[in-house]
């Protein structure tokens, strides 16, 4: 890629002649000359100066080919040093932190069998964030949930994560009729009209989860009584022992929860929520243009292989 083409995707990105140069580590005006050749080459404006500094229609045209073409030209030489040398290169791979807590040791110890001198980096964020990272180029690939529609990406489901709640009996007591109890600790189930006094652990943050269950209780006209917030869910797993409350938990935490309820006596109970019939999707996504080294695909086979396993148990 030339110059002025890596020149420009970094306008493109800060928006910004100023901050611009000083990522590039040349001046302004070098800067303002590598994009005004550009305009000059291909005979059309690239950026709006006024009334705020932005990208023309062009202009997006430019970055979002430039992007390509830099992931075309990185994944080359990958290739190229692949066929050169024994096999070594980089997997940036973007995950939420609570999926690499599940995943990433049991992705290591897999992988590293196979290729030991391949580096892996986790880039830990949200769904969102993640889709940003993937159109700049800057991870290879991500798990996320109910990935946004792009022409960009290749999106394949690899997982359903259901919604359940988590709570003791002995809290389901505090807020039920022993009838009412009875049935629902007999079919796992339960209503979200009965969830709406018990306090509920939330993280606070809106994400696919809380989204899935704002709309639903939206849709049933009810409004939750949330009490306590935590960022961490694993936290909320002692919390709810001690009956501080309830939360909503997807599939792929299911096992975790087991593995916490061994030798304890107020055990967290599971239960599915009655017409909750929407789910969130748990997709491997990564660029359509791009043919993967072999390493990199045999990463993508494992990945497949441990999400498998989680779902299918």
């Amino acid at each position: 890629m030339t110059t002025s083409f890596s020149i420009f995707l970094i306008v493109a990105e800060e928006l910004n002649i100023s901050k611009a140069a000083k990522k590039s580590f040349v001046t302004q005006q070098c800067v303002s000359d590598h994009i005004k050749r550009l305009e000059e080459t291909y005979k059309i404006k690239l950026f709006n100066r006024k009334p705020k500094f932005s990208l023309t229609p062009a202009g997006e045209i430019m970055r979002n080919s430039l992007i390509k073409m830099k992931i075309i030209e990185e994944n080359m030489e990958k290739q190229l040093i692949e066929l050169k040398n024994e096999v070594t290169g980089e997997i940036r791979f973007g995950i939420s932190s609570i999926r690499a807590r599940i995943l990433a040791s049991k992705l290591i110890k897999e992988y590293k069998n196979l290729y030991p001198n391949v580096s892996i980096s986790f880039i830990l964020d949200d769904t969102k964030n993640l889709e940003k990272y993937l159109l700049k180029g800057e991870i290879d690939l991500f798990v996320g949930v109910n990935t946004i529609k792009n022409s960009f990406f290749h999106v394949e489901k690899i997982g359903e994560d259901n919604l359940y709640f988590i709570c003791t009996e002995n809290l389901l007591k505090k807020y039920l009729t022993i009838l009412e109890l009875n049935e629902i600790i007999k079919n796992k189930e339960i209503k979200i009209e009965k969830i709406k006094n018990i306090p509920i652990i939330s993280s606070g943050k809106e994400s696919n989860a809380s989204s899935l269950i704002k709309e639903f209780c939206k849709y049933k006209n009810i409004e939750l009584n949330k009490k306590v917030y935590i960022s961490d869910i694993y936290s909320s797993f002692p919390m709810c022992e001690e009956e501080i409350g309830g939360f909503f938990c997807p599939t792929i935490l299911l096992n975790d929860i087991e593995n916490f309820n061994k030798d304890k006596l107020n055990k967290l109970e599971i239960f599915k929520i009655k017409d909750l019939n929407k789910h969130l999707n748990f997709d491997l996504v990564y660029p359509q243009i791009i043919n993967f080294p072999l390493y990199v695909e045999d990463f993508i086979k494992l990945i497949k292989l441990e999400v498998n396993k989680i779902y299918n148990k």
